[in-house]
């Protein structure tokens, strides 16, 4: 496969999961070849996704059983960001959390105590399709009672399976607590915010922004994270966002594959 010319010059990719690599644990067309083509080439590729329900192991061990060329290493999650955040701020030993195992489990490794009660020092917001009420209202205590407050990503909306299309996201939860409690999140860790950009500059702190292409396919988070950091940003329509009326994204493709030249188009550009 041969990357089409205005790609050539980028060093590194940063690309999204959902949306781009897979839709519902399905993997788009030509996503693998494309990363896989990538990595054969010499390009740098960190995968970093606001989605918090698996581990970076989770992923790298999804992508490698599909066949991509992948090591946990190369993927940055929002769970593995707020809870560096987290790691920062002083007497913060019990955490009550809004979210699925991943979540609890990387809080748990990193020496917090889980709880239920609502003498938690700290709430974390991420997404939990499982979620209930009690949860929400425990939540909102804590919050009350002066806890601090982080959210994983603000992402209100997330792709669904059929008969849906999406679903309300980790976003949606944090504006159900903000409004009950009248808290405004002490921090977000995910896309468009600066937590997650700053642990991605850390890996490539030796190339240079002018050479990194971030990959999205949600304008909010994906497209707003990229210009906020000063960085040139691909929009596929492969996920969320479907149309980019009203938007201008520096790039379009249809998915990521588009990256590269079609077979024809590769063989009369020799």
């Amino acid at each position: 496969m041969r990357l089409k010319n205005i790609y050539d010059k980028y060093k590194a990719f940063l690309l999204d999961i959902d949306g781009v690599i897979r839709n519902n644990d399905i993997i788009i067309d030509g996503a693998k070849e494309a990363c896989n083509s990538l990595i054969s080439s010499g390009k740098k590729i960190i995968y970093f996704t606001n989605n918090s329900t698996q581990s970076s192991k989770d992923y790298a061990l999804f992508l490698s059983n599909n066949g991509f060329l992948i090591g946990d290493q190369d993927i940055i999650t929002s769970s593995q960001v707020i809870v560096d955040c987290v790691k920062k701020q002083k007497n913060i030993k019990k955490v009550f959390i809004v979210g699925e195992r991943a979540l609890r489990e990387i809080f748990i490794y990193n020496g917090f105590s889980i709880t239920d009660a609502i003498d938690a020092d700290c709430v974390i917001v991420g997404y939990n399709p499982n979620v209930n009420y009690r949860q929400l209202a425990i939540a909102h205590q804590c919050l009350v009672n002066g806890a601090f407050y982080g959210v994983t990503n603000p992402d209100l909306i997330t792709p669904a399976p059929p008969p849906l299309s999406t679903m309300p996201g980790a976003g949606a939860f944090a504006a159900f607590l903000s409004a009950s409690s009248g808290r405004k999140p002490d921090i977000i860790a995910g896309k468009p915010y600066p937590a997650i950009y700053t642990k991605i500059f850390e890996k490539l702190n030796d190339i240079d922004k002018q050479f990194i292409l971030a990959i999205g396919d949600n304008w909010d988070t994906d497209g707003i994270g990229a210009y906020n950091h000063s960085i040139d940003f691909l929009l596929v329509l492969s996920g969320v966002t479907q149309s980019t009326k009203d938007i201008k994204p520096l790039f379009v493709e249809e998915k990521l594959s588009d990256l590269f030249f079609k077979t024809k188009d590769n063989l009369s550009n020799d």
